[in-house]
């Protein structure tokens, strides 16, 4: 798949022969459509030079087949999934490199669409691949990114993210969630999933519900734990902690209550409330 790597020059040929090259190209995209085939068609993007020496390059693509699963794995670069059509899969693609962009490829196999993005050995701080998806709502999303910052909403899937140096953001999502970060913050809002596990080795978590969770679970290391949930009658089972910062529970609590709440914190505040809206 291009990445925006140049291609070698190519002797010129005559308009005939290209004119049946065009004939031979049509015949076999028909013939993949016609058997079922996923057929990504990618056009060369520019090639732009920043004052900073950079190379950019933007380019948009749709994969017209829709999944049941998403993988992302990204060395460098943001990443923005949100809710789109139905039967396809949008693309918005930005790679910035200095001497050799990053490598990215997609794969279709089984139902799960795989993309991946590397940047060559020795270019981490010169390299990244931002990359916005339009999905259909309920797919189901696995994402890794080593420097960069998560964008998820509006999906019903399950949601797995993890990311090294960067932050999660989550808006809008019923699915069941798993959510790591090293050094960056995890923000929710507007959720309802039913099962949030979310932990962060040196950042803050603050999750906020619009509905009901049955189990909510969130540790952090080194930063702050907030977590407001709907007001109801029967309470819920809180486990709050914290042995080196404040400690604030403000929701009705019944230790025999279905639906839990824990909230850890090994060096910063812990709070549970109810959510103002």
């Amino acid at each position: 798949m291009p990445t925006g790597t140049d291609t070698p020059t190519r002797p010129p040929q005559t308009s005939r022969s290209w004119g049946w090259q065009a004939i031979a190209t049509a015949l076999t995209l028909a013939a993949l459509a016609a058997a079922g085939v996923t057929v990504w068609i990618w056009l060369r993007p520019p090639v732009h030079l920043t004052r900073a020496g950079l190379h950019t390059a933007a380019s948009r693509h749709v994969t017209r087949e829709e999944p049941a699963r998403l993988v992302i794995n990204i060395d460098a670069g943001d990443l923005t999934v949100r809710p789109g059509p139905a039967g396809r899969v949008g693309e918005q693609r930005t790679l910035t490199w200095k001497s050799r962009p990053p490598v990215v490829t997609e794969s279709f196999a089984r139902g799960t669409l795989t993309i991946t993005s590397r940047c060559p050995a020795g270019q981490p701080a010169a390299c990244s691949a931002d990359v916005a998806l339009s999905v259909p709502p309920g797919v189901a999303v696995h994402a890794q990114v080593a420097s960069g910052n998560v964008a998820v909403s509006g999906l019903r899937g399950a949601v797995s993210l993890a990311a090294v140096h960067g932050s999660l953001r989550l808006s809008r999502l019923s699915g069941p969630l798993q959510l790591r970060s090293a050094s960056g913050g995890i923000v929710g809002e507007a959720l309802t999933a039913a099962q949030v596990s979310a932990r962060d080795a040196a950042g803050d978590i603050s999750l906020a519900f619009a509905a009901v969770p049955a189990a909510v679970s969130a540790t952090s290391d080194a930063g702050d734990v907030s977590i407001d949930v709907p007001k109801r009658a029967a309470g819920y089972r809180v486990r709050a902690a914290t042995p080196a910062g404040d400690r604030t529970v403000s929701v009705r609590q019944d230790p025999a209550s279905a639906d839990a709440i824990v909230a850890t914190s090994d060096a910063g505040d812990v709070a549970v409330a109810y959510s103002r809206t």
